[in-house]
């Protein structure tokens, strides 16, 4: 059974289950997947490495960049899911290689940099095949349900959407590897055979994610996806996120990238803890949303370890959005010129 076929046989599940049910079974298999992308413990070396940082704000701007050159209302994989993923793909590799080789792309700046474009082309890769999915399930989704005389009334309205579907996924044109390269002006000691090499050995690892990557994003949509219009929804111990508390809480996971030790659910609840505190600042405090999301995400009986690293990542989130940022590439409006400057 393909991708595609999976979440339609996923979808049909979840017109039979409550919201919250759906939503349980969402973040039991996040949870699942997480355990199979993320199969070692967190690694607070990730946090001491030198250019980790220098690389997320360059994909932020690459991912901007390309941004721009799409059309308006077109959807397209070069957003903050990209730079997600592809942060992701980084992290796993370096942790799953020997220590030898490991150390050696820590102190090779030319290693990083091709390191960092080949989980960038991959990133957006993932993405872009993801959307694509959910968009072939949710047109087969959509037609299961439409009865025959709707099908009949809105067959020529169907058949245009379809056609502009298809031209808006055909002017989609996903950077390879030359390109990425010509747009980061990358030194000429990186060549597009370097990366292309690269992206082989990152997709050959036993954990190189074949549909896409699970990122805090994904936990975040679980519970906005569950916010109605009237505000009338059922969730997992009542953790809802609204349009503004969704923003709110993708921004800090945003931030939460350059916190390397941090595993996606751990962001996501840091995040969602975060979010949810403007919404109810007078009926609970902190201590009491941060367990509703915890039991929300990790259950009743999550442990102790898990507690103290959400609220560690609060404690980091909170100053990273209070301070002013170190740097801001990742709001420039071109992509900087070396990933790593050569001074370092």
């Amino acid at each position: 059974m393909g991708v595609g076929e999976r979440i339609i046989t996923e979808l049909q599940g979840y017109r039979t289950m409550t919201s919250e049910q759906a939503a349980r079974v969402k973040i039991a298999r996040l949870m699942q997947k997480e355990a199979l992308l993320f199969p070692l413990s967190d690694a607070p070396i990730l946090e001491n490495e030198p250019w980790r940082e220098k690389v997320i704000h360059w994909f932020f701007s690459v991912v901007a960049a390309l941004e721009r050159t799409q059309q308006a209302g077109v959807k397209h994989p070069f957003n903050r899911a990209a730079v997600h993923v592809t942060t992701a793909l980084l992290d796993n590799h370096l942790s799953i290689l020997p220590i030898d080789r490991s150390s050696r792309f820590r102190r090779d700046r030319i290693a990083y940099q091709v390191l960092a474009t080949s989980c960038l082309l991959l990133g957006m890769r993932l993405v872009h095949h993801h959307q694509s999915n959910e968009y072939a399930a949710q047109q087969g989704d959509q037609e299961e349900t439409q009865g025959e005389m709707r099908r009949t009334i809105n067959y020529h309205e169907h058949m245009d959407q379809q056609a502009n579907h298809a031209t808006n996924q055909c002017i989609i044109e996903i950077p390879n590897a030359s390109a990425i390269l010509r747009i980061s002006a990358a030194p000429k000691c990186i060549s597009e055979e370097q990366v292309l090499a690269m992206v082989r050995e990152i997709t050959s690892s036993r954990i190189f994610p074949r549909s896409q990557a699970v990122t805090a994003l994904d936990f975040i949509q679980v519970f906005a996806a569950l916010s109605s219009p009237s505000g009338v929804a059922s969730s997992p111990h009542g953790v809802l996120l609204g349009p503004s508390q969704e923003r709110h809480a993708n921004a800090l996971a945003d931030a939460g990238l350059f916190f390397g030790s941090f595993r996606p659910s751990i962001v996501a609840c840091a995040a969602i803890t975060i979010a949810m505190l403007r919404r109810f600042t007078n009926e609970h405090d902190i201590t009491s949303i941060r367990r509703l999301v915890l039991c929300s995400i990790f259950g009743e009986n999550h442990d102790d370890d898990a507690r103290h690293a959400v609220r560690e990542l609060e404690c980091r989130l909170v100053r990273a959005t209070v301070l002013p940022p170190r740097n801001n590439h990742h709001v420039a409006t071109c992509p900087s010129a070396h990933i790593i400057p050569h001074e370092e």
